[in-house]
């Protein structure tokens, strides 16, 4: 890893003014105040582009939230989108690596973001409350 100071609100921004150019793709909207954090910007721009993408494929309604605090010495992302016919359990299940052409979005790009989170002693879980599928990361910060 390659940590340094990184301004998460303003990684966010830049994915997504990225993946506005898609006029298709939903908005992608920070929620809370500001957050910087000593982490690998790289690494936390891939797992938040995995999250993103998963987001909007396994939600179907509205932007995608992305909201963050660092707690305790922990960075704490969460990423939700509304609409989602998920269990639970089906969110855990997206954090699996899957075989190509079993359901939609990346086969393995959460499973990796989650493998990456625990080797620098965080994690990534997934859970819905309420239709909102809600992804979660969380990695130490320096």
């Amino acid at each position: 890893a390659f940590p340094e100071q990184t301004d998460v609100p303003e990684l966010v921004r830049q994915i997504g003014e990225m993946l506005a150019r898609d006029p298709e793709h939903p908005s992608i909207e920070w929620s809370g105040s500001d957050v910087s954090a000593f982490v690998d910007p790289a690494r936390l721009k891939t797992a938040l582009l995995a999250f993103i993408e998963s987001a909007v494929w396994w939600g179907q309604a509205g932007p995608v939230i992305v909201r963050g605090s660092v707690e305790g010495g922990r960075l704490r992302l969460s990423v939700s989108r509304a609409g989602t016919e998920l269990s639970s359990q089906g969110a855990q299940n997206l954090f699996l690596a899957r075989r190509p052409g079993t359901g939609r979005g990346s086969k393995i790009g959460l499973y990796i973001a989650r493998s990456v989170a625990e080797a620098q002693g965080g994690g990534a879980w997934g859970d819905v409350v309420d239709d909102v599928l809600v992804l979660h990361l969380e990695l130490p910060v320096g």
